[in-house]
């Protein structure tokens, strides 16, 4: 296992003095990549083709058809990563006072271990619960 060192949580803003490391490092990081558009990083090809912007995929209009592309999208956006050797992605549309939102589950086997993401997506936030594997 490749030890990917430590950086600040900031996962729901920044915090001072709090750190986080492998699972939980990389599970930000993958988020990073989904609320992320295209082209933001700097750097060689793979960092210019790094990101997946999940709500403006959710601004658009989404029957059924397109609905079923975003699972596969997410996992070929988060198989990008060195750390991470498969990830498999189920997207949930609901409609919440109104308005269209998602639950996306992610499964991820990684270099750190196996570990699972819930994302709540709505039109302008992107919220994440960190599973550890059973």
């Amino acid at each position: 296992m490749t030890d990917f060192g430590r950086d600040t949580l900031c996962i729901g803003g920044r915090r001072t003095g709090r750190y986080v490391s492998g699972k939980r490092l990389l599970g930000q990081r993958l988020m990073h990549r989904l609320t992320m558009r295209k082209g933001q990083l700097r750097g060689g090809v793979a960092e210019q083709n790094a990101g997946l912007y999940l709500p403006g995929l959710l601004g658009a209009t989404i029957d059924d058809t397109m609905l079923g592309t975003i699972g596969p999208r997410i996992k070929n956006e988060l198989e990008k990563d060195q750390q991470v050797y498969t990830a498999a992605a189920t997207v949930e549309q609901r409609k919440v006072a109104g308005r269209i939102a998602w639950t996306i589950t992610i499964a991820v086997e990684s270099d750190v271990g196996p570990f699972s993401l819930v994302l709540s997506v709505d039109g302008v936030t992107v919220d994440m619960v960190f599973r550890e594997a059973a």
